[in-house]
């Protein structure tokens, strides 16, 4: 008797203890919130499939609503997996110029409905000069792609659209996804360097199995919803990577491998990345001149370098010393592999930083807030710079741009 009396008092403390202990985590879970609403809401729509070669492609057809904590966007994908209206593959005639934009999900812009999309507006801005020519521009990007994923998209699909230019739209992470074999919690293919030649690995790419897909919702959803998750991973990581990681990574911790292309002296992994980041834009100049179309890179600049402070933030919580990171680095080394390349760079930074000023002054931003994206001003940007680009280019011959249009039609 005695004994049962006190595993049912045992019982009912350690269910008090459980009970204080849930109590506390969602207060905390609530306090916590309250004091830092930015973690991502569950999408409310999925726009994405697997894919055999590029690893997970858009849902052609697929149209509903993307819900952040600071937009909802209605999203449409046309029949061929692009978002935007129909393009045909064969050109309509001979008075048309077509730009093909290639990229991740700055160049899709899910975060912004597609009348504010840089695509969008910059065709609008062509075709409302009234010069004798009709311009598409079409949206190839993919929100998760890389460098790797942009090419192959190219040779399988873009490039049967016949695009008088391509501008690649170049994202610092793309360096470093280049040589992951997964991303997004999915895989994708992987390129190598093997003698100088890049050899594709990984293809076809595996499907993720239904319990690493439920581990990896489960691990999603902890990470978009609970600050504590998500703060003791943060803190998990960077002591496991700082007791067993590589020295070479300047002891950043593995959910921000991505960053070490800001590493002011390149470890080996950086300038591995880069090697294979230059071999594949060398293989895109080839495929894209193989067409008779001009290839240009778009260089995409990170949030926290044109509001610096938010890049100072970032090196605290990376706990790595200030004069370890370039946040500038990674502009310079794709400036010197466009060049080497010979392949002409669009490096919008001063343009950027000097649109960000003018809009801190009326209470405006290019980017989220929270979200790493353009919103509808960024978006505006970019198109102003591609549009002046496109026709500053055209009116001198310059940069192939005028070869595939000698003249207006009649």
């Amino acid at each position: 008797m005695r004994r049962g009396a006190f595993i049912r008092r045992l019982a009912v403390n350690a269910l008090l203890v459980l009970l204080s202990l849930t109590a506390a985590l969602v207060a905390a879970e609530v306090i916590l919130h309250l004091l830092n609403p930015g973690r991502s809401l569950p999408t409310s729509t999925l726009f994405y499939e697997h894919d055999n070669l590029l690893g997970w492609r858009k849902i052609p057809n697929k149209e509903g609503v993307l819900v952040q904590p600071e937009y909802a966007v209605h999203k449409k994908i046309n029949s061929k997996g692009l978002r935007g209206r129909e393009y045909s593959y064969e050109r309509p005639s001979s008075g048309i110029f077509r730009v093909l934009c290639l990229g991740d999900s700055y160049c899709e812009g899910y975060a912004v409905e597609l009348r504010d999309l840089f695509t969008e507006r910059l065709e609008n801005l062509l075709n409302a000069r009234s010069d004798g020519w009709r311009y598409e521009v079409i949206n190839g990007g993919t929100g998760g792609y890389s460098t790797d994923q942009e090419l192959l998209f190219f040779e399988t699909e873009g490039h049967k659209y016949r695009p008088d230019l391509v501008i690649l739209l170049f994202y610092y992470n793309d360096v470093v996804v280049n040589t992951m074999p997964t991303y997004w919690g999915a895989q994708k293919p992987m390129f190598r360097l093997q003698g100088g030649k890049l050899r594709l690995t990984n293809v076809p790419v595996p499907k993720v199995t239904k319990r690493a897909a439920s581990a990896q919702s489960i691990g999603q959803w902890l990470s978009s919803n609970s600050r504590i998750y998500s703060f003791l991973a943060d803190r998990f990581g960077w002591m496991l990577h700082a007791w067993f990681g590589s020295a070479s990574s300047q002891k950043m911790p593995p959910s921000y491998r991505e960053f070490i292309v800001f590493q002011s002296s390149p470890s080996a992994d950086t300038r591995r990345a880069w090697e294979v980041t230059e071999a594949l834009l060398r293989r895109l100049k080839r495929d894209v001149a193989s067409t008779g179309a001009q290839l240009v890179v778009f260089r995409v600049p990170f949030k926290a370098t044109i509001y610096r402070d938010e890049f100072r933030s970032l090196e605290r919580r990376w706990h790595v010393p200030e004069e370890l990171c370039d946040p500038d680095r990674p502009r310079k080394d794709l400036t010197a592999v466009c060049r080497r390349l010979s392949i002409p760079l669009i490096d919008p930074q001063k343009r950027f930083e000097g649109r960000a000023e003018a809009l801190s002054a009326r209470g405006k931003r290019l980017y989220f807030k929270l979200d790493d994206h353009w919103n509808k001003e960024g978006n505006e940007l970019v198109a102003d710079i591609l549009y002046e680009y496109i026709i500053r280019h055209q009116a001198s011959g310059s940069g192939g741009l005028a070869k595939r249009r000698t003249s207006p039609p009649s």
